[in-house]
């Protein structure tokens, strides 16, 4: 159930803005319109956000972003929009190969 997007599907970052990096890695603002719409409209109407983890994620790790991935699309719409308007919490895993590199988000609201 989890949508894997390919690395290699989005734009380099070096041509994305850096929101924040951290002990995990970066984040990035990435324009919807390089995001396949079915991510894009998981993320309502939020703008999405690249989190690059700074090394590809263990198995066991990949299998615990997958699985939130999973949790959120399994709510209803009104329990996404409530989490949305909430969390930053992931709606796609990004992938170079068979390697988790990172997550796709709804931008963490401001009020955070």
């Amino acid at each position: 159930m989890t949508t894997d997007i390919p690395r290699s599907a989005l734009p380099d970052t070096g041509s994305l803005t850096v929101l924040g990096t951290g002990g995990e890695g970066s984040v990035y603002a990435l324009p919807t319109t390089a995001v396949p719409p079915q991510v894009v409209a998981l993320a309502g109407e939020h703008k999405l956000v690249y989190k690059e983890f700074r090394t590809p994620d263990s198995p066991e790790r990949a299998r615990h972003h997958r699985a939130v991935v999973d949790v959120f699309r399994k709510f209803g719409s009104e329990q996404q929009q409530w989490l949305r308007d909430r969390a930053a919490w992931p709606v796609a895993t990004v992938v170079d190969g068979s390697a988790v590199v990172g997550v796709l988000m709804p931008v963490i609201p401001e009020m955070f």
